[in-house]
């Protein structure tokens, strides 16, 4: 998780959460907001950052020790990907092609 405060923002904490990420981050829709506490005008969020490689053509991607916690492979090509040591937590990897890909992989079911 991110952490970062934001100046003189304290005013975004009563809107939507939409709002919210569009005025910190921008058009984004890869962004997860875990936490928001006002502290005087500036206003703290804890955030994730999620990756979408879904679809993705990834054959022979190397993410070796990578963090891919949340990150979305749903049906995405790992064709002999190496996953060793990659962080794999809350990962989706629904009808993702692993053919080939080294899953000595850590915190996921598809991991040896």
């Amino acid at each position: 998780m991110l952490f970062t405060i934001f100046k003189n923002k304290a005013y975004l904490k009563n809107l939507g959460i939409e709002k919210i990420i569009t005025d910190l981050f921008g058009q984004v829709n890869h962004v997860l907001i875990v936490s928001m506490e006002v502290r005087g005008n500036d206003l703290a969020v804890g955030y994730m950052v999620i990756n979408n490689f879904s679809y993705a053509n990834l054959e022979n991607t190397n993410f070796k020790n990578s963090d891919l916690k949340v990150v979305n492979f749903q049906s995405a090509n790992l064709t002999n990907a190496d996953l060793s040591g990659a962080d794999l937590s809350n990962a989706n990897l629904n009808g993702a092609i692993l053919d080939g890909a080294n899953l000595t992989c850590e915190n996921h079911h598809i991991c040896n």
